[in-house]
């Protein structure tokens, strides 16, 4: 059965929220797929749950097949994925993916540009069975397998990726710590009500994500790299409560060294840390860095 790729926010995580622009990908090491088995609840977990939630939330725009839904969980369907769950990569945005693709009657096309910010919306109310409020982020990325560029309330847009493969390598650097989105973006939010911090936003960091996604997009490893960098030198200074200790000397290695550097891949507080480092020998280095191929 087809396979619903995570996802990684690669920029924009937090100012996304106040109109900057945010790239997301998928990021098929981590994916779930349809399977059947024996009826077990353990293996279904919350599916029948959400089955009732689409049954009552009428999703405006989409109108799904839950009576087979439901004779395909009575066959034993669960979803088997291997999606951490608390690492901000999608694990219940893959889910809803799933579901709308098999069980939506007319499903919006992955090609009907179009209606992104249509379809955008129904992820997002679907996947509110799971966090209350959602984006329809997660889903969108894992629905469409294309990169995504959140353009600050406009509609998204799938984007191609022109990064050469000889350019400086990006990686993730495993925390082992489970986290929750919410708690990291109040934390943001109340330190934005600080004008001296909306002023640093301004001029540091959004700039620094502009610059970061434009090079990444147009293929430019250097000056992507200058741009990381910046966005990893304000990240230490300004998100270090967003930081994991355990990461902190590594993060000032980083800093210090100016080989590789380190910055959230999302929320931040655990999951994953994306990293870019100057060439592939300054990766290797790090014996926990795993590396990421578009």
């Amino acid at each position: 059965m087809k396979n619903y790729a995570s996802k990684l926010l690669l920029f924009g995580e937090h100012i996304v929220i106040k109109g900057a622009r945010a790239l997301a990908i998928p990021y098929p090491a981590f994916s779930g797929r349809w399977s059947f088995g024996p009826n077990d609840p353990k293996l279904q977990q919350a599916l029948p749950a959400f089955s009732s939630y689409l049954r009552d939330k009428n999703i405006k725009g989409v109108d799904f097949d839950l009576a087979a839904f439901d004779q395909d969980l009575a066959n034993g369907l669960f979803f088997e994925s291997n999606i951490p769950v608390g690492y901000g990569l999608g694990s219940s945005g893959a889910l809803c993916a799933a579901v709308y693709d098999r069980y939506a009657k007319q499903p919006i096309k992955r090609e009907d540009s179009a209606h992104l910010a249509q379809l955008q919306a129904i992820l997002a109310q679907m996947e509110g069975f799971f966090h209350a409020a959602s984006s329809g982020v997660d889903p969108l990325v894992c629905y469409l397998g294309h990169p995504i560029l959140l353009q600050g309330g406009q509609m998204p847009k799938i984007v191609p990726f022109n990064y050469p493969t000889t350019a400086s390598p990006f990686f993730l650097i495993d925390t082992h710590i489970t986290r929750q989105t919410g708690p990291f973006v109040s934390l943001f939010l109340q330190k934005y009500k600080e004008l001296d911090f909306q002023a640093k936003v301004e001029q540091d960091i959004v700039p620094a994500n502009e610059a970061a996604i434009d090079a990444l997009l147009a293929g430019n490893a250097v000056a992507l790299w200058y741009a990381f960098q910046a966005i990893s030198s304000f990240e230490y200074r300004h998100f270090l409560e967003m930081i994991p200790t355990g990461i902190l000397p590594l993060w000032e290695e980083g800093l210090t060294r100016g080989d590789f550097a380190l910055k959230l891949c999302g929320a931040g507080g655990g999951g994953f840390m994306l990293g870019l480092a100057k060439d592939t020998a300054a990766m290797n280095r790090l014996s926990i860095a795993k590396a990421i191929s578009f």
